[in-house]
């Protein structure tokens, strides 16, 4: 089948663009982490690793009332069977679109497209992946933006085929159902849209908590604690976060917080070395230390 001329979805395309969560970043309140999700990993863990959350924040873009994305934990002795687990997964999916790509060229071009952009975000430069970061989106939502944008307008030309047999009745009906798919899809993003719009941190962490959150939501939880007064329950939570995940540098700088908050500099201050020790480049951590008094008393550990 021949392709949708660009002209015809590019329209569309930017208006599903701009109300995905490719701009979510835009219409609520930032994440306060800095912390790269992955732990230290050799470079063919990463790659081994990147398929998995090449998917997960295209499957959050698809379907941002789940979780949000990259909020997942990742377990340094369970990265190669996820690795390969979600390389059959990308490999079969990339097979998928190749085959309708008889169907719709953009499906299988729209698909192709946001995994190259999301290669940058896929865990080899460990830096680039942080939880709760809705801006690698901004580039791999483009192309499924094309993608849903192409399967509309095709689906809406189909309303006014009236090609008589019995094949050409089951790719009309097809093609509709399709096109009311999209049309139900773009409501909900929509929806949404106005529900996140304005929304605030506490808010965006009220809506991920769950009765086993995982490490980065928990560290999140336990920094709203502590800005909430609720300190027992914030070191408690914490503590927990550090033991499950050590490598983690937003652990030590939530404790270096809540130690601030108590009016302990020293014992704060050995937490934020800590921080800048596994993530150099953390800013805040690095604001946080320079605003301590000098003192030469024993830190407290």
């Amino acid at each position: 089948m021949k392709l949708t001329p660009a002209k015809s979805i590019l329209p569309v395309a930017a208006f599903i663009w701009l109300i995905s969560p490719s701009f979510y970043w835009l219409w609520q309140e930032a994440s306060p982490v800095e912390t790269t999700l992955l732990p230290a990993l050799s470079l063919g863990q990463r790659i081994l690793l990147a398929p998995h959350l090449i998917l997960e924040q295209l499957g959050y873009w698809l379907w941002p009332m789940a979780r949000e994305p990259l909020t997942f934990t990742v377990a340094p002795g369970a990265v190669m069977r996820e690795g390969l687990f979600y390389w059959l997964i990308l490999v079969l999916f990339i097979r998928f679109a190749w085959r309708l790509k008889k169907i719709e060229p953009w499906i299988f071009y729209g698909v192709i497209i946001s995994f190259v952009e999301m290669i940058p975000f896929s865990g080899i430069a460990p830096g680039l992946v942080t939880p709760f970061d809705h801006f690698p989106l901004l580039l791999g939502g483009m192309g499924l933006s094309l993608t849903v944008a192409a399967l509309f307008v095709r689906g809406v030309k189909f309303w006014r085929d009236t090609e008589r047999g019995r094949q050409a009745m089951i790719r009309r009906h097809g093609w509709r159902a399709t096109s009311v798919l999209a049309i139900g899809w773009v409501g909900l993003m929509s929806v949404n849209l106005f529900a996140i719009m304005g929304r605030s941190w506490e808010q965006r962490i009220t809506a991920q908590q769950t009765d086993s959150p995982e490490i980065v939501v928990a560290t999140e939880i336990a920094r709203q604690y502590g800005v909430d007064g609720r300190a027992a329950e914030a070191e408690s939570l914490i503590i927990r976060c550090g033991q499950a995940a050590p490598w983690y540098a937003e652990v030590s700088v939530v404790k270096a917080e809540l130690l601030l908050r108590q009016g302990l500099p020293d014992a704060a201050r050995v937490h934020l070395e800590k921080a800048l020790e596994l993530a150099p480049n953390h800013q805040h951590a690095k604001e946080l230390l320079q605003s301590l008094p000098n003192t030469s008393a024993t830190p407290q550990p």
